[in-house]
């Protein structure tokens, strides 16, 4: 019976290695194939991106729809990456399981979300949510409060004088 258990633990931990390396696999071959369309654009469109410097402000420039993608490719990697080397040493050096199994459904959900997957492997229009430049999404936006202030419409003279005014709430 021990010796069932301890085949079953490791034949279930050979699976989750498996699916673990299947997964970065795919993901690896569709970077390669995203890398390749990118590099065979020639989309001469030109895109406004702000560029931020530490300790200058922030300045406008103009950039080839290409070249903006080739720098998104880089930060796409940048953002996979690092996921991919911490779970791999966390497994490595103690023996997690967990992180490989999360890592198998979130690094290929994270490549297939990118706005550069959907406009040049699904060969969506770069126009509306699509429209260069992308956004930049922080996962800590939500936290501080930089998601609501960019959603927020613009305010009116008679808003502001509204907002300006106490509210009063009863029971709390």
């Amino acid at each position: 019976m021990l010796a069932y258990n301890k085949f079953g633990q490791d034949l279930e931990l050979t699976h989750i290695r498996l699916a673990f390396v299947t997964s970065i696999c795919v993901v690896a071959a569709l970077l390669y194939l995203l890398y390749q369309a990118i590099q065979q654009s020639r989309d001469e469109q030109p895109v406004e991106v702000e560029v931020k410097a530490a300790g200058k402000p922030t300045e406008r420039q103009t950039m080839p729809a290409a070249k903006y993608d080739a720098q998104e490719f880089q930060k796409l990697l940048k953002k996979i990456a690092p996921g991919i080397l911490i779970v791999t040493a966390l497994h490595c050096w103690k023996g997690f399981m967990q992180p490989l199994v999360v890592q198998c459904v979130t690094i290929p959900v994270t490549l297939l979300e990118s706005p550069l997957f959907q406009v040049y492997i699904l060969k969506k229009a770069a126009t509306g949510s699509l429209a260069r430049p992308w956004k930049e999404e922080s996962p800590f936006a939500a936290l501080t409060g930089g998601a609501t202030e960019t959603a927020a419409a613009p305010a009116t003279a008679a808003s502001s004088k509204a907002s300006a005014q106490p509210v009063v709430q009863n029971g709390s």
